[in-house]
């Protein structure tokens, strides 16, 4: 259920708990902190993935609202280590869905009134995703946010084809 860092506390809870999320990427401290507020409304969340660093209050915040905190960082390494001990286990879990799944939940963005909720189903967000091998050995950038159509229209194309994906969302140049 993406959601963009601009969202309300009265929104996230509206939308994470109706969504029925367990786990939620926010991408900032900040962010982790607002969604730790609303801990209340959302009873089936466990986890927090954010992208940054967690500051002292984020990490506060989490654990006071008894919420298991990660970074990104973190949850890389523990699918790694899964990947490694489980040779082939992603790849048969995937196998297992089709196309007509509900993959991901979009809702607008509320400015004229509740927000409304999009289903999307595996098919609806890899209808223009390419594949072959001329696309295959690619290097894939976040350059739009994760949390928007177009940054998981750059993960599953990445991800169809095997590629390499880095997030360069909201870097300077010298950054990346």
């Amino acid at each position: 259920v993406p959601r963009g860092c601009d969202a309300t506390e009265k929104d996230l809870a509206y939308i994470l708990s109706l969504a029925e999320c367990k786990i939620v990427i926010a991408e900032t401290s900040a962010q982790v902190i607002k969604i730790s507020n609303i801990k209340e409304n959302i009873p089936t969340l466990k986890t927090l993935i954010t992208y940054d660093e967690p500051s002292d209050t984020a990490i506060d915040s989490a654990k006071n609202a008894g919420i298991e905190l990660l970074n990104y960082s973190e949850v890389l390494e523990k699918g790694k280590t899964y990947r490694t001990e489980n040779p082939n286990k992603v790849e048969e879990e995937v196998e297992k869905g089709k196309p007509e799944d509900l993959a991901c939940i979009i809702f607008t963005s509320g400015t004229t009134g509740q927000p409304k909720k999009v289903i999307h189903s595996v098919s609806t967000l890899t209808r223009s995703v390419r594949t072959g091998d001329r696309y295959k050995g690619q290097i894939w950038a976040y350059a739009y946010n994760p949390t928007h159509m177009a940054g998981l229209q750059v993960f599953f194309q990445s991800f169809e084809n095997l590629n390499t994906l880095i997030n360069v969302f909201n870097k300077q140049r010298s950054e990346v």
